[in-house]
């Protein structure tokens, strides 16, 4: 199956045995994490006056600041000087805490809304729209990490030689990133489900930055995977799904992307 393929493919970066063992310490080591993310940001918040709807964008700034600057800036000083396992370095000093920052972003705001107001179910209606939101966000998610397998998620492939292609299988035919999309989707419809203002709030933060994580990230894939991923954002939508007739030029998409390089003989996209 591809996702036993995948996880073997992280396990080789780590430098890991691969067995159920070390996929249950990864498993593990991620979620507590994850799990002390959430509980800091939430402790910064109830010992200063920071709200945690105002917590929550500030982490985001930093979060895709990393994303977009610091990671990609790492990443190549790490692929100019590797070592036996350049992933696994690169994991251990930032890829980790990277993802499980990410991930209690979208935790945090049903978090903070079970500490505000406990256990209490909103309206039937409301309630209808959580358990919708968060479904249909799961079912992204799950299919998402199918089609584009374990070891793409966690960025290994950006550290491994001739194995970086776009993906365009799956849901990814339709739009390009389905995994931010569907995290987003999960925190509001949890945020929701606990019936806190405060955790609506925060999950609405969540959604509103899909739009910049989705720039940044297609700057970085156009580092990565060049005209290839070019043309992939010609044809497929990034946070809302777009019909393949809405294609732009190359030039254009890099330029979207933030960066103004010229194409040599890529100057438009023919329409299919």
């Amino acid at each position: 199956m591809k996702v036993i393929d995948t996880v073997t493919e992280l396990f080789e970066a780590l430098g890991w045995r691969t067995g159920a063992a070390r996929y249950l310490r990864l498993v593990a080591l991620i979620a507590a994490t994850t799990g002390a993310c959430v509980a800091a940001a939430l402790a910064v918040a109830e010992a200063t006056s920071i709200s945690v709807v105002l917590l929550q964008a500030l982490i985001w700034v930093a979060w895709l600041f990393w994303l977009g600057v610091v990671f990609p800036r790492n990443r190549r000083r790490d692929m100019a000087s590797p070592g036996a396992y350049p992933y696994r370095r690169a994991f251990f000093r930032e890829i980790l805490l990277g993802i499980s920052v990410a991930f209690s972003q979208f935790l945090r705001p049903a978090a903070a809304g079970l500490l505000e107001g406990g256990i209490s179910l909103p309206p039937a209606s409301a309630l209808l729209i959580g358990v919708s939101l968060l479904a249909g966000g799961a079912a992204m998610i799950a299919v998402g990490v199918s089609a584009l397998g374990v070891s793409r998620t966690l960025f290994v492939h950006e550290y491994v030689l001739g194995r970086r292609e776009v993906v365009r299988a799956g849901i990814y035919r339709f739009v390009r990133h389905p995994l931010f999309i569907g995290g987003a989707l999960v925190s509001l419809g949890l945020a929701i489900c606990t019936g806190a203002a405060v955790a609506i709030e925060a999950g609405l933060v969540n959604a509103l930055a899909c739009p910049l994580y989705a720039r940044l990230e297609d700057r970085r894939c156009i580092a990565i995977l060049g005209d290839e991923y070019l043309d992939y954002s010609a044809d497929v939508g990034g946070v809302v799904p777009r019909r393949r007739s809405a294609i732009r030029p190359a030039a254009q998409l890099r330029h979207a992307a933030g960066s103004t390089e010229p194409i040599a003989g890529r100057a438009q996209v023919s329409k299919r």
